[in-house]
């Protein structure tokens, strides 16, 4: 027979199912409980551990904005609400302002706020605090500000709530209505521009008193005519001195051209009788009479513009006073000098008598005019330093006369906008407010809603971890078939049958199951050896069949499976050939093989031959009465000798050294005829477990349906995989049989997902 037999792919759909997570949710349920429970219980040491944190709560409502725009304008009235308004963002902005939080630290105290703490900056902690517990919220197309405070002192949440909303008011008064707060920033304004003008006038005052002028314009005037008076002056001094030298030069041509001889009187005029004019410094003391006649004019002219305390006039003061001191004491040492050398009229003092002119006289002219041309010149230099100085001191004047003329007009304006806010203020004392208090700040109640919500979001972490943990085992780190679902999804074959786990010892009493490979000998109390493994022999005592096991009731439905598979595919034939293989160890296929052949043998007139080809799993040995088990060649010639109960024969086909046969393919060449021509209608084969060095790949081939054995939660899927590679190269039909599963889903819900499986 060269047909396979494999389950049908699944149609595409979702990979998890329903049942799929309930399975995973009732494998893992103590993974998910331990995790739950801790997760509740850090949830717990968070909600009472962490730190009471109380609340109070106030409500504002804004029904307008009074703003003006600025001092001695009307005001401005704007109602809050419509799209795209900003004024209550603006005053939630005022209300979580710092400069609200420090004058709240202010007025409660920053010892209070702070509690045992001790910053460097207790205000500005303090004020943080404040600012962090404060909490502002509008609802949508409201006026009404939600405010909360929070904090860890009972004591302080109340008050702070209530200085919070009197030190908003003031900052909306202060910001919005500046004229209404004139005490705070306009008079303060207004003394400081009062404080400016009068270091203004001060600067002024000193700076004339340097330069000794009473006014910059009068200074100026007086210095520009002051040059042009003295330039003039240069000027005619300089023309007379030109024409009396000429005079000069004149009449000492006459009076060489004459030649005759002057007397002694007539050279020297009317000097007095017994002084000799050559003897008198007569050209030093006109030079002195010059100076001091110009020196006395331009004191008279500085008196007209200038105080006693200027510098150029007491420099000026002083140089008059030098050369009268000195003229004096000339005229007192010479006597003759008035006589001789007749001195110019001089300002407020009488004209001398005029002398007779004579060449010494013009010569003493001649002198006498360019002393007063240098002096003329020395005054104009002194003049224009003068001009110089003012020239540099006007800037710095005119910058204070600007800023003053400027401070002055600011001055004015505030002080009459000053007297207007005052005025209106005191008309609109009784005005209401445009924001009113709709609840006041509420005794405090301690907040639980954050630490709440971190508890049981750390309780609902601990069982979504839980439940996260249990799908990324079952679907990524598990890799083995579970469930019955596992073998038609993963591995693609026709199950079966699938058989539960045998139930554990209870703590007390009997347990309600043997483990066949476990059972003690039967009744007549009679033992036998047991075929040993490869790695060495084994013995122990084992039971006869018993068809009292817990697992009967499966093993009589693997028969019933079978008996419809083969009535499906119409195979008539006697005997049928059947294998059951184990994928990896301890699958457990030894006690299917052995379950199904006595049940097979409790069919009427159906004989069974057992044949057990492990080594050392004692599946035969399980059917022992006493007498050794022997080979098929055996139980062929001789069915007594293999006969274990009725219609059931149990053989072995183990060669020396409990080891498989090396010819066993060849060996069953010569057998298949046999076994063919033999009376039994079933013969079971227990074959070693599936693998690329065992011969069940190779004798496959013989049987009419292969069962592999797969042991539930220890076989890997990508093992029943290769197996199944392994046996497709046979052309038999390869089934499968679940072994020793678990039920995690409670039996209702296992009913109701059967269907699924």
């Amino acid at each position: 027979m060269n047909r396979t037999m494999s389950a049908q792919p699944e149609s595409s759909g979702p990979s998890i199912t329903l049942a799929d997570i309930y399975y995973t949710l009732f494998r893992h349920k103590w993974k998910i409980l331990v995790l739950t429970a801790f997760g509740l219980g850090l949830g717990a040491a968070i909600y009472y551990t962490a730190p009471k944190v109380y609340r109070s709560n106030a409500r504002l409502v804004i029904r307008y904005i009074q703003e003006e725009k600025m001092v001695g304008t009307s005001d401005q009235i704007k109602t809050p609400g419509g799209r795209g308004d900003t004024s209550i963002a603006s005053e939630i902005a005022i209300l979580k302002s710092l400069d609200v939080s420090k004058i709240v630290a202010d007025a409660v105290g920053p010892e209070k706020v702070l509690g045992d703490a001790k910053p460097e900056n207790p205000r500005m902690a303090a004020a943080a605090i404040i600012n962090g517990g404060l909490d502002v919220v509008v609802p949508r197309g409201s006026t009404v500000m939600d405010i909360t405070f929070d904090h860890k002192n009972l004591a302080v949440v109340q008050p702070v709530l209530t200085e919070i909303i009197a030190a908003y008011l003031k900052q909306h008064q202060l910001i919005h209505r500046p004229g209404a707060n004139f005490d705070d920033t306009f008079v303060q304004q207004t003394e400081n521009l009062r404080a400016r003008l009068a270091a203004i006038d001060e600067e002024l005052l000193r700076t004339h008193k340097n330069l000794g002028i009473t006014s910059l314009e009068s200074a100026r005037s007086y210095t520009g005519e002051s040059i042009n008076n003295l330039m003039r002056e240069i000027g005619s001094a300089q023309v007379e001195l030109a024409a009396r030298q000429a005079v000069y030069k004149r009449l000492v041509e006459e009076t060489q051209g004459q030649g005759a001889a002057l007397s002694t009187e007539e050279k020297v005029g009317d000097a007095p009788v017994g002084i000799d004019p050559a003897s008198l410094p007569v050209e030093k003391y006109r030079g002195v009479v010059e100076r001091y006649a110009l020196l006395k004019r331009r004191q008279q002219e500085l008196s007209l513009s200038f105080t006693d305390a200027s510098p150029r006039v007491k420099a000026i003061n002083q140089q008059v006073a030098d050369l009268e001191a000195e003229k004096k004491k000339m005229e007192t040492e010479f006597p003759g000098l008035i006589a001789v050398a007749p001195t110019p009229t001089i300002p407020g003092q009488p004209a001398s008598p005029a002398g007779t002119i004579n060449l010494s006289l013009e010569r003493a002219q001649i002198s006498g005019l360019s002393v007063r041309i240098e002096a003329l010149k020395a005054l104009l230099a002194q003049v224009k330093a003068d001009s110089a100085l003012l020239d540099n001191a006007e800037n710095a004047i005119q910058e204070l006369e600007r800023r003053k003329k400027r401070d002055e007009a600011n001055y004015t304006l505030l002080s009459t906008g000053l007297e207007q806010a005052r005025l209106r203020e005191a008309l609109s004392a009784g005005r209401i407010s445009g924001i009113s208090e709709v609840q006041s700040p509420t005794p405090p109640t301690r907040v639980v809603g954050n630490t709440s919500k971190i508890a049981a979001g750390v309780a609902a972490g601990g069982f979504f971890l839980g439940i996260v943990w249990a799908f990324i085992i079952e679907l990524f780190l598990d890799r083995t078939i579970k469930r019955p679902s596992d073998i038609r999804r993963h591995a693609h074959l026709n199950l079966f049958l699938s058989i539960p786990a045998p139930r554990k010892r209870p703590l007390f009493g009997r347990a309600t199951h043997r483990p066949v490979a476990a059972l003690k000998a039967s009744a007549d109390g009679k033992t036998s050896e047991v075929s040993g493994s490869e790695s060495g022999n084994t013995s122990t005592a084992l039971a006869p069949w018993s068809p009292d096991d817990e697992l009967q009731p499966y093993y009589a439905a693997l028969r019933d499976r079978l008996i419809g598979f083969f009535e499906s595919e119409n195979l008539t034939h006697k005997p049928k050939l059947v294998a059951l293989a184990g994928v990896g160890r301890n699958s457990g296929d030894a006690s299917v093989a052995a379950g199904l052949a006595g049940s097979l043998s409790e069919t009427e007139g159906g004989n069974v031959l057992f044949v057990d080809m492990t080594t050392g799993q004692g599946s035969a040995q399980q059917f022992f009465k006493g007498k050794a088990v022997g080979n098929i060649d055996d139980a062929l010639s001789s069915k007594d000798s293999a006969q274990v109960q009725n219609n059931l024969f149990v053989v072995s086909e183990v060669g020396k050294g409990n080891h498989l046969p090396r010819a066993l393919p060849m060996r069953f060449n010569h057998l298949i005829p046999k076994l063919k021509a033999s009376d039994f209608d079933y013969i079971i084969f227990n074959m070693p477990p599936v693998s690329p060095i065992s011969v069940t790949p190779r004798l496959a081939s013989f049987m009419d349906i292969v069962l592999l054995v797969v042991e539930s939660e220890k076989t890997d899927r990508d093992l029943v995989n290769h197996a199944k590679e392994l046996l497709a190269e046979s052309k038999t039909t390869v089934g499968a049989v679940l072994n020793k599963t678990k039920p995690y889903v409670p039996q209702l819900l296992q009913q109701v997902f059967a269907s699924l499986d």
